[in-house]
C-alpha cells in the first residue's frame, strides 16, 4: 500500500530505500502538528543515505514544510541544500545527459520554490530567469550561474539572512572582534577557541580545529569548534591536499575536492579551508617553532568558504601565531626540557590543587618519589650524555605504567615525583612495584649495568597535611628504600621520619660538587663581609647585587627599599652595564604582593608585555622575587628578571636567592 501511494505521487523519486519511501510519504501526507517530528526524522535518514538525488528530494520536501510553518529562512536553507545536491549530480553527468536530468528531476521545481521563498516570502529582490523547461546547454549554464553560491551571497540582504540563521543554529553571536577581545582571559586555549569561533562565523563554517605537529610528525589537537567526537576529529585530520599555498579553500566544484579522503567525502563536506601556521623561530624554552594548521569545515551548502573569504582569514595568521607562541611558552614553561615530564614548579602547583580538591571531596591520594640508584656512577663512568639518555628512558618507562589522571614531574637531578589522585595504599604500592619492575626489565643500559630505581610513597590518609609535609614523607620513605638496599618500594610510616634527610630550604644551594660548593662558600663569606666595609649604604647594595648576579643568571637585578610597606627607593642594575639603570619596567602588582604577604615567588610574568621579539611577539620575563627581612622587619624586596627565551627561574634559584639575601640582610639596617 505504501509503495502504491509512493508511486502515485507526481514526480516520485527513483531508487528509494524503504526508510526513504516512508519519510517521503509522511512529509507529504501527515498534518502540520507533526511537521517538526517528521523533519527531524527526515534529517536522520539523510545522514546515512548515500544517494544524492534521494537527499535532494527530501531536503526539498523539508523546505516546503518549513515554508508552510512560515519558518522561511530555514525553508530557504533546505531549498538551497537540495539545489546544491542537484547541481552536484548535473556536474558529474555526461554532457548529453545533463539537460535530461535537469528537466526530469525536481531540480526546476525546487529552484522555483527557492526563488519564491527568497523574493516573495523573505522580501529579497534578486533577479532570476523564469524557466519551465531548459532547452539548451547554454540555458542550463546560465541557470547554474544564477544559482552559484557566490552570486547568491553577493546580495547583502541574503548574506545577512544566512548569517542570522548561522548565529541562531550554532549559538555563535561573535558579530565583531571586539566581542572576542572582551572574553580574553588568562586561558590561552580559550582565547584561541574564541578567535577561531569568530573566524568560523565570518565564513559560515560549522566546524573548525587547530592542530599542531611536533618534530616526530605526531598531531596534537589544540582546540576544536563544534567537534567533540574523537573519530570525527581523526577523519578531519585526513584533510591533506597537496598545495603550495599557505591558505587555500576547497569547494565542492573545485577539482581538488575529489582528492580528499573518501571517508571524509562521505560525511557530506561541502567546503573546507586549510591554513598553515608556521613559525620556525626556536626559543630556549621550546624545542621547536610553530607548525600548525587551522581547518574549517562546513557540511552546509550555504557557506562563505571561498577565495575571497580566504583573504580575510589570512589576516588573522599573525594573531594566531602570537597566541600559539604564547601557548607553546606556557606549555614549555611547565615541562622539564630534557625528559618532557612536568617540572618542579608545575608539580608543586598541581600538588596544592590536589590537596584542596582531596580535602573538599574527602578523597585519598598518594605522592610517589623515586630516583635512579647509583646514578652518579652512570655519569662518572659513561658520561653525562649517557646519563641524560638514561633519565629520558626512565621517564618513558614510567609513563607507560601511569593512568590518565596521574602527574609525573622531575623534582631535581635524577629524582622524580608522581601524583596519584584517588588511589588507596594498595593501588599505590601496586603501581610502584610495576614501575620498579618495568624499569629493571627494560635493561636501559643493556649489558653495561643494571638501571634500577628506589621508590618512596606517602599517602594523604585523610590527614590535614600541607604540601611540604607530604613531600617530606615521600622523601623519607625513599631514603629508607635506599638505606634498606635500593631497588625497592617503601610506604611511609612513622619510623621513616627518624632518619629523614630532607631540607627543602637548601635544595639547590649545595650541589654536591666539592669545587663548586667551595666557591659558593667563598661567595657567602664575601657577602657577609660587605656589611663591614667602610662605604656608603648604596655602595654596599651595589656590591650585594653584583654578587647575586654572579651567582644567579639574570638580565636585571633590582632592590626596592621598603619602609612601612611602601617603596621609598629603588636600585636597579642591568647585566653587562656599569652603574645603576632605572629604565627597566617592573610588575608592581607582584612586588606589592610580596610586600603585603612577606613571601617570595618565582614565575613567568605573562602580564607584562613591554618589549617584543623580531616577530612582534611579547618577550615575556621569568621573575624571581623575595622579601629581605631582618629582625622580623621587612626592609626591602629583591626582584630578578630574565627573558623566558634564555632561562626560567626554578625553585633552586629561589632557594639560593633567599640564602644570599639572608646572609646580606644586615646591609639594609639603619
Amino acid at each position: 500500500m505504501a509503495k502504491e501511494l509512493f508511486f502515485d505521487l507526481n514526480g516520485y523519486p527513483k531508487n528509494y530505500n524503504v526508510e526513504g519511501i516512508y519519510v517521503y510519504l509522511e512529509l507529504n501526507f501527515r498534518n502540520r502538528n507533526q511537521y517538526n517530528f517528521l523533519i527531524n526524522k527526515a534529517l536522520r535518514v539523510c545522514s546515512f543515505v548515500d544517494n544524492q538525488e534521494i537527499k535532494a528530494d527530501i531536503y526539498s520536501a523539508i523546505g516546503e514544510k518549513y515554508n508552510e510553518l512560515e519558518c522561511n529562512v530555514l525553508a530557504l536553507n533546505y531549498y538551497y541544500e537540495s539545489i546544491a545536491l542537484y547541481i552536484d549530480t548535473i556536474n558529474l553527468l555526461p554532457q548529453n545527459d545533463k539537460l535530461s536530468y535537469a528537466n526530469n528531476s525536481r531540480f526546476l521545481e525546487t529552484r522555483k520554490l527557492f526563488v519564491k521563498c527568497l523574493n516573495e516570502d523573505l522580501g529579497i529582490n534578486m533577479s532570476f530567469k523564469s524557466t519551465q523547461f531548459i532547452k539548451t546547454i547554454e540555458d542550463l549554464e546560465q541557470i547554474l550561474k544564477e544559482l552559484d553560491l557566490m552570486n547568491i551571497l553577493d546580495n547583502e540582504d541574503t548574506f545577512k539572512l544566512v548569517q542570522y540563521l548561522y548565529e541562531k543554529c550554532y549559538y555563535n553571536d561573535f558579530r565583531d572582534i571586539f566581542k572576542v577581545f572582551e572574553k580574553f582571559s588568562n586561558n590561552t586555549i580559550d582565547d584561541i577557541k574564541n578567535v577561531m569561533k569568530y573566524m568560523a562565523r565570518l565564513i559560515l563554517a560549522d566546524k573548525a580545529m587547530i592542530v599542531t605537529e611536533n618534530e616526530q610528525g605526531e598531531n596534537d589537537v589544540i582546540c576544536t569548534y563544534r567537534i567533540s567526537d574523537k573519530n570525527e576529529i581523526n577523519r578531519y585530520l585526513s584533510l591533506k591536499v597537496d598545495s603550495d599555498e599557505d591558505t587555500f579553500a576547497i569547494c565542492s566544484n573545485d577539482p581538488r575536492f575529489y582528492q580528499l579522503d573518501d571517508k571524509v567525502l562521505k560525511d557530506g563536506i561541502r567546503s573546507c579551508m586549510y591554513m598553515k601556521i608556521i613559525n620556525r623561530e626556536k626559543h630556549i624554552n621550546s624545542s621547536a617553532g610553530i607548525n600548525a594548521r587551522l581547518i574549517f569545515i562546513t557540511n552546509n551548502a550555504l557557506n562563505y568558504i571561498n577565495n575571497e573569504s580566504k583573504k580575510t582569514i589570512e589576516k588573522f595568521k599573525p594573531f594566531l601565531t602570537f597566541l600559539l607562541e604564547k601557548y607553546n611558552l606556557t606549555i614549555s614553561s611547565t615541562l622539564d626540557k630534557l625528559t618532557g615530564v612536568y617540572n618542579r614548579k608545575y608539580f608543586e602547583e598541581a600538588l596544592l590543587f590536589l590537596l584542596d580538591s582531596a580535602k573538599a571531596r574527602e578523597s585519598e591520594f598518594a605522592v610517589m618519589m623515586f630516583d635512579i640508584d647509583d646514578f652518579k656512577g652512570v655519569n662518572d663512568k659513561y658520561g653525562h650524555q649517557t646519563g641524560d639518555e638514561v633519565l629520558v628512558k626512565v621517564a618513558d618507562e614510567v609513563k607507560k605504567c601511569m593512568s590518565k589522571g596521574d602527574i609525573i614531574g622531575r623534582y631535581g637531578g635524577e629524582e622524580f615525583i608522581i601524583l596519584l589522585p584517588n588511589v588507596n595504599c594498595e593501588a599505590a604500592i601496586n603501581l610502584g612495584e610495576r614501575i620498579r619492575k618495568n624499569i629493571e626489565e627494560a635493561r636501559i643500559l643493556g649489558d653495561k649495568r643494571k638501571v634500577t630505581v628506589s621508590i618512596g610513597i606517602a599517602m594523604s590518609s585523610y590527614e590535614s597535611l600541607n604540601n611540604e609535609e607530604i613531600i617530606r614523607r615521600a622523601d623519607q620513605a625513599l631514603y629508607k628504600a635506599k638505606r634498606d638496599g635500593k631497588n625497592r618500594c617503601i610506604v611511609w610510616e612513622n619510623e621513616c621520619g627518624a632518619s629523614g634527610n630532607t631540607n627543602d630550604e637548601l635544595t639547590g644551594v649545595l650541589s654536591g660538587n666539592a669545587a663548586k660548593d667551595y666557591n659558593f662558600m667563598l661567595m657567602l663569606k664575601e657577602i657577609a663581609g660587605i656589611a663591614k666595609r667602610r662605604c656608603s649604604k648604596e655602595e654596599k647594595i651595589y656590591n650585594l647585587i653584583l654578587k647575586i648576579m654572579q651567582t644567579i643568571e639574570c638580565d636585571v637585578a633590582t632592590i626596592f627599599i621598603v619602609k612601612e610597606k611602601k617603596i621609598v627607593n629603588t636600585y636597579s642594575k642591568r647585566r653587562n652595564k656599569d652603574n645603576w639603570n632605572l629604565d627597566d619596567r617592573f610588575n608592581f602588582k607582584l612586588v606589592n604582593q610580596v610586600i603585603e604577604e612577606e613571601k617570595g615567588l618565582y614565575l613567568v610574568d605573562w602580564e607584562s608585555m613591554d618589549s617584543h621579539n623580531s616577530y612582534g611577539l611579547p618577550d615575556w620575563k621569568s621573575v624571581c622575587i623575595a622579601p629581605i627581612i631582618c629582625n622580623g622587619e621587612l626592609l626591602a624586596v629583591i626582584y630578578l628578571s630574565i627573558s623566558v627565551n634564555e632561562k626560567e627561574f626554578i625553585c633552586n634559584d629561589y632557594n639560593v636567592l633567599n640564602f644570599l639575601i639572608e646572609i646580606g640582610s644586615s646591609i639594609f639596617l639603619g
